[in-house]
């Protein structure tokens, strides 16, 4: 496509194309020119002055387009980091989900009272590290040390 229809698709399209940010660049140029060959051409003091103000609407309107450009980009990356978020936030309430119905579903094992009793005392028997476990009013094991 030609410059020109480049330009004129950039003027009805929202943000700042690179096409309409050249023909501001070229007009402002051009305009910055014009007014210095007025200077030098007439003399005339106010042709410095509408050459400053020209180039501090120049510099402010391309500060403006950076700054847009610059706002645009973090938007782009707090919506990446809110995407990634909330991944993990549902990755999380799955992995909860999944623990809590591991957690009331049985392993398979049954193992009958008399079994655990059995393998309770044994376990007390292989192990005599020197306490003893007494019993409590409330149904509470302490462990104490044996008396010789």
């Amino acid at each position: 496509m030609s410059y020109p229809s480049d330009l004129f698709r950039a003027i009805f399209t929202p943000g700042a194309p690179p096409a309409l940010l050249l023909a501001t660049n070229v007009s402002f140029a051009c305009l910055q020119l014009t007014l210095l060959f007025m200077l030098f051409l007439t003399g005339s003091f106010h042709f410095f002055f509408l050459s400053i103000m020209c180039v501090g609407v120049w510099g402010g309107i391309n500060w403006f387009v950076r700054e847009v450009e610059a706002l645009r980009k973090v938007e782009e990356q707090a919506e990446g980091i809110r995407r990634v978020q909330g991944i993990l936030e549902e990755e999380e309430k799955e992995r909860q989900q999944d623990e809590s119905d591991d957690a009331g579903r049985s392993t398979g094992v049954e193992i009958s009272a008399e079994e655990q009793v059995e393998r309770r005392k044994a376990d007390d028997e292989e192990e005599d590290d020197g306490f003893e476990k007494v019993e409590k009013e409330d149904g509470y094991e302490t462990e104490g040390r044996k008396s010789k």
